[in-house]
């Protein structure tokens, strides 16, 4: 079922990891939008004390090092797809010592929706409001 699903698909959307490498399905010329983890990948853009306030605990800081996945843009590129990418809004610190073992990806709904849209319709590539 997830074969048929991605191969039928227009556009695929999922937040960095290996879910996105259903894109091999995929027909050439479909797009995959990827809501990638560099905020949070080391270096949490949310000041201390507020992530305090929402409960979360203090971890010790890693050696923050440039954001560098490029497995999934990699992937749609060797299979003919486009590959965009938007930033998740916040992501919670990571489960385990995995930097990238998340379970959650906040990401704005409505930038979200806006550019699945623009997308599908083609609006993407001549809007220059489009980001």
């Amino acid at each position: 079922r997830q074969v048929a699903l991605a191969a039928s698909a227009e556009l695929m959307i999922g937040a960095h990891g290996s879910a996105l490498t259903n894109l091999v399905w995929m027909h050439e010329g479909a797009t995959v939008l990827e809501v990638i983890l560099r905020y949070g990948w080391c270096c949490n853009p949310v000041p201390s004390e507020q992530r305090l306030a929402a409960g979360d605990v203090p971890r010790p800081r890693c050696r923050c090092s440039a954001y560098n996945k490029a497995e999934i843009p990699n992937m749609a590129h060797a299979f003919g797809l486009r590959w965009l990418y938007m930033d998740a809004v916040y992501i919670p610190p990571p489960q385990s010592q995995n930097p990238i073992d998340r379970t959650v990806v906040v990401v704005n709904a409505l930038q979200l929706a806006r550019a699945a849209e623009a997308i599908v319709t083609g609006s993407w590539e001549t809007d220059p409001n489009f980001s």
